[in-house]
């Protein structure tokens, strides 16, 4: 099944989710964020750092990866769906949260010590609070 996205609405959304990251991380201590769709695919990205050519591609297949893991092995052992994924990496972490299904958003930090973890993960929480409706929308009839 291919799936035929309206790229103006996308564009905008985009636009949209990088005023959300301005407005939220200001001075971030960060390496990246990148937000991704249901398939895998970069909706928006912010690369703080001097990194490869579509690097948000590749963070963003990866998050994916993960997000789509873990719901499968913890709906097998009926946990619920995750709602986030840290992983603690010799030279920094990612923190990947799900924004709604299998849409997630990364965030590469810096080494531990250059970082105040509890602040970003509140930092994180309200982006996804804000990226929310604008990625999903609701009808009439549903209620965040």
């Amino acid at each position: 099944m291919f799936i035929i996205q309206d790229y103006e609405n996308m564009e905008d959304k985009t636009e949209q989710i990088d005023n959300v990251i301005d407005d939220i991380f200001d001075k971030p201590n960060l390496r990246a964020i990148v937000v991704s769709d249901e398939n895998g695919l970069p909706v928006a990205s912010r690369i703080y750092e001097e990194m490869e050519q579509d690097i948000e591609l590749i963070i963003s297949a990866v998050i994916s990866t993960l997000i789509n893991t873990g719901s499968k092995i913890s709906t097998r052992l009926m946990m619920g769906e995750p709602t986030n994924i840290q992983m603690r990496l010799l030279n920094g972490m990612i923190i990947i949260e799900t924004i709604q299904g299998t849409s997630c958003c990364g965030f590469l930090l810096p080494e531990e010590k250059e970082v105040n973890i509890p602040y970003y993960e509140i930092k994180i929480a309200e982006f996804v609070r804000k990226v929310k409706p604008i990625l999903f929308p609701k009808d009439e009839n549903e209620s965040w």
